[in-house]
């Protein structure tokens, strides 16, 4: 069983907006630059968008099991910032309003960093990491924390074994384990 691009446009025709549709239908051949071009001419809004990563990270998220948490709160308040400044006219580049997930090592204030490990599953770093700050203050859109192996290792993590999308009998591995996942399964197209 695959979760690729043919079944990710039969789960969207549903969808009320067409340009909503238009951007799901060609989510797994997009590339960050074109969907930037989509928020920066407002063909689609940040909120939209963060809405339509969202939806596909759920959809999939219960077979490829990449995701250690969703910070759906932040990044809906995320996103609708990023809209009301370019109401505004204010576009902070390339990753303005792009959704992306970061690995489960990385801090984020209000959030747990478990490092994908039992031991640490209640652990709350109440710090902005680099990577983090830099792409926050770039317009980019956090939607998850992401598995990265127990410990950044290996493809068994405290919630389970992260799946290949492509053929699920199989296992992605290391520290890049969901992001790798999330990304050949078009969920994202940046990850860190």
């Amino acid at each position: 069983m695959s979760v690729g691009f043919v079944e990710q446009t039969q789960y969207y025709k549903s969808r009320q907006s067409l340009r909503s549709n238009l951007v799901i239908a060609f989510l797994g051949a997009m590339q960050v630059l074109e969907f930037g071009e989509l928020i920066r001419t407002r063909q689609i809004t940040c909120e939209e968008l963060t809405q339509l990563f969202l939806d596909r990270l759920r959809r999939y998220n219960g077979i490829l099991e990449a995701v250690v948490s969703y910070t759906e709160e932040l990044a809906y308040a995320q996103a609708k910032r990023a809209d009301e400044l370019l109401a505004q006219e204010v576009y902070l580049g390339p990753l303005h309003g792009i959704p992306y997930g970061l690995k489960d090592i990385i801090a984020v204030p209000g959030y747990h960093t478990t490092w994908c490990s039992p031991s640490f599953k209640d652990q709350v770093l109440n710090i902005d990491a680099g990577v983090y700050q830099r792409l926050k203050s770039d317009g980019a859109i956090l939607v998850a924390k992401l598995v990265s192996g127990s410990l950044a290792y290996d493809d068994i993590w405290s919630g389970g074994r992260t799946r290949n999308p492509w053929n699920i009998e199989e296992f992605t591995t290391g520290s890049s384990a969901g992001p790798a996942a999330c990304t050949s399964a078009s969920s994202f197209s940046l990850l860190s």
